[in-house]
């Protein structure tokens, strides 16, 4: 057997048994998507005007966006999710923490936007971008239960953080796709819609 056909078995298998943490971390994301959507439409505890000054504050970073070309524009993105995707692996359990945020704030832009505009601006990179966050988040979670099972048993189980990078190394290469994406496809369709 190539050593590729092993990494990839691996990989498979890592997937396989970390599954339980990937579909609990998918329900986390997809259920604060949801919670959020709905309470920022109601505008329960304030979360619309939240909502409002997270973006406020980002629109600086929009505009240098704007007049940025392909190139530039994809580097940074790529940049910006490989910084929180690594965030997201050394913060282990606190990733959550990163996942849920992210999650609010494309439940922010789902409710301030008709759903034409929404889905045609998240949904070309957006089937590889979310993916990337929830297995980076994943992944940290994994390394996370890995580092107590260590202090419990006082014995290294290996396994754990060979499946954390396993499972990164797949989230990163989701995010690369997904910053080639926004880049280029998903900032024209934007620029045609303004």
């Amino acid at each position: 057997m190539s050593k590729n056909v092993y990494a990839v078995l691996e990989t498979f298998y890592a997937f396989k048994r970390q599954k339980y943490i990937i579909y609990t971390t998918t329900a986390i994301f997809l259920i604060s998507f949801l919670l959020s959507f709905y309470m920022i439409k109601y505008n329960l505890m304030g979360l619309e005007e939240f909502g409002t000054t997270i973006f406020q504050s980002l629109a600086p970073q929009f505009e240098q966006f704007n007049n940025m070309g392909f190139i530039d524009l994809t580097i940074a993105i790529i940049i910006n999710n490989l910084f929180v995707i690594f965030l997201n692996l050394i913060l282990t359990i606190f990733s959550l923490i990163i996942l849920i945020f992210n999650a609010f704030l494309l439940a922010y832009v789902a409710s301030i936007s008709d759903l034409p505009t929404f889905l045609l601006l998240v949904i070309p990179h957006g089937i590889f971008e979310i993916p990337g966050f929830i297995l980076s988040s994943s992944a940290g979670i994994i390394a996370f239960m890995g580092l107590i099972k260590w202090i419990k048993d006082s014995k290294f189980h290996k396994i754990y953080l060979q499946d954390a990078l396993r499972i990164f190394v797949v989230s990163v290469i989701l995010i690369l796709i997904a910053g080639v994406i926004e880049g280029t496809l998903t900032f024209s369709i934007a620029k045609s819609l303004i």
